[in-house]
Formats: C-alpha cells, sequence, structure tokens
C-alpha cells in the first residue's frame, strides 16, 4: 500500500482489519490528518514502511515514489528467495526511470517479525534503468517485472504503447565472454596514400621497399638536433641523408 505524501508502506491483510488510512500514514500522523478524530478500536501497523525521496525528519530508508505490489516466491530457479515476498518501487526518483527492486522477509516463522531487504542484488545494478509497474508470476512459482521508460502508465512512445517484460533468473556464474567486433575509423586514417596507392594491403610501396628507396636516394629531408661532443658541450648536429645517405659517415 502507498502513502500519499511521505511515506509507502506494505501491510499484513488481517480480515475486517483496519489499517489507519488517511488517519496515520504508516505509523505517522500526515499534516493533512492533525484535525481528524481519531478512528475507532485498534490499528495495524505496517509490517514495513520507507519515505519517499527528498522527505525530512524521519529516520526511514528513503527508497521510492509508490509502492509495486509483488509476490511471494515459491519458484525452484533462486533458492535464495525462496519464501521472500518480492515487490518493488515504480521508482526512486522523479526523473529518470529509475525502478527498485525489493525482499520482505519474516525472520522466523510466525514471528510477525519482517525485514526489509531495501535492493535486492540484480545484475547490473539497482535501482534498474525502467519504472516497474507490475509484478507477475508463473505456474512455476517464477516471477516476472513489467516494466515501461516513459512516464505515466497510459504514456506512449512515438505514438504506440511501449514497455517490456522480464523474467527473473539467477546471475550466471561465469558469463560467456563479450565478443568484441573490430570498426574501422577513417576519421584520421586513409587505406590509400597520396597518390592514390594501396598502403594496407601488403602491396603498395611501403611494403615493397620504394620507401626505402627514396631515403637512399636522398629524399629526406634535413633534420636539425640538438646533441653534445665529447667535451660535453652544446652543439648543433645536422643530419642529412644528401651528406652521405644511409652508408656515409656523419658528422659533427
Amino acid at each position: 500500500m502507498d502513502g500519499v505524501t511521505r511515506r509507502a508502506r506494505s501491510v499484513l491483510l488481517v480480515s475486517g482489519g483496519n489499517y489507519g488510512w488517511r488517519y496515520k500514514e504508516g505509523t505517522e500522523r500526515p499534516s493533512f490528518s492533525v484535525d481528524m478524530a481519531a478512528p475507532a478500536g485498534a490499528l495495524i501497523d505496517p509490517i514495513a514502511q520507507y519515505g519517499h525521496p527528498g522527505i525530512t525528519g524521519t529516520s526511514l530508508p528513503l527508497i521510492g515514489l509508490s509502492i509495486t505490489g509483488g509476490h511471494v516466491y515459491r519458484g525452484s530457479a533462486m533458492p535464495d528467495l525462496q519464501g521472500k515476498y518480492i515487490f518493488g518501487d515504480y521508482g526512486a526518483t522523479a526523473g529518470s526511470p529509475s525502478g527498485v527492486l525489493m525482499g520482505l522477509e519474516e525472520t522466523s516463522t510466525g514471528s510477525g517479525v519482517f525485514t526489509l531487504n531495501e535492493a535486492i542484488p540484480v545484475l547490473g545494478g539497482n535501482p534498474i534503468s525502467a519504472r516497474i509497474m507490475c509484478i507477475g508470476r508463473d505456474n512455476n512459482g517464477e516471477l516476472y517485472i513489467g516494466t515501461k521508460n516513459s512516464a505515466g502508465v497510459q504514456a506512449l512512445e512515438n505514438g504506440l504503447p511501449n514497455g517490456g517484460l522480464y523474467k527473473l533468473v539467477p546471475a550466471p556464474v561465469n558469463p560467456a565472454p563479450v565478443v568484441l567486433t573490430a570498426v574501422k575509423d577513417s576519421t584520421i586514417f586513409s587505406e590509400s596514400g597520396g597518390s592514390g596507392e594501396e598502403l594496407a594491403n601488403g602491396q603498395g610501396p611501403l611494403f615493397s621497399g620504394a620507401g626505402w628507396q627514396s631515403i637512399q636516394r636522398g629524399d629526406a629531408p634535413v633534420v636539425s638536433q640538438p646533441c653534445r661532443d665529447r667535451r660535453g658541450d652544446a652543439a648543433q648536429h645536422l643530419a642529412s641523408s644528401r651528406a652521405g645517405g644511409l652508408g656515409g659517415r656523419s658528422s659533427i
């Protein structure tokens, strides 16, 4: 069940039970009920509750906007969830889609004391990147999550209904390796040289030796770089293939 202004709550339904709404919101008296008379009879407190994002003056965890009811897990695929009440929240924030999956479990059978798991482990993170609209269960007790990315239950995307349906399954112990396919980025590299010759197939002048021959003919430019002579004094070293080629002597 959901509060309106500050809290969301889960209750254990009892025939004829009075949970106090609107006199109470969870265990708190909301501002809009301060002038209301207390209802007759005993009021039943929730078994779990949490605050809405951004509220102040509470020690409750601030989890989400609106509870999405769920089911007690009775499947076999995920033994760790056996007997837990799995439910969700529409979104952790009012902005981008951010649904939360939670669990609720009685600490011991018949104790009436429940532990709230604020975010059950989900591969890829919890909150998830979608709004949780509904939770269903199949004949084997396995659970399914209905999601939506656009705002609002009836909101359309490009004029059409939209959403997703996911089955809760165990995370793989050893996920399959990701295969990456290289994609050529030609924004700064071209397969052809300036004269149209092919550079990357092993057939062009770069691979035939023509590139080295041009250096041996002395086509390389003059390069100037600083160095030191044997006495340690700074000097200017001019090296040019025109001064003797690759086989000639270099001089200082």
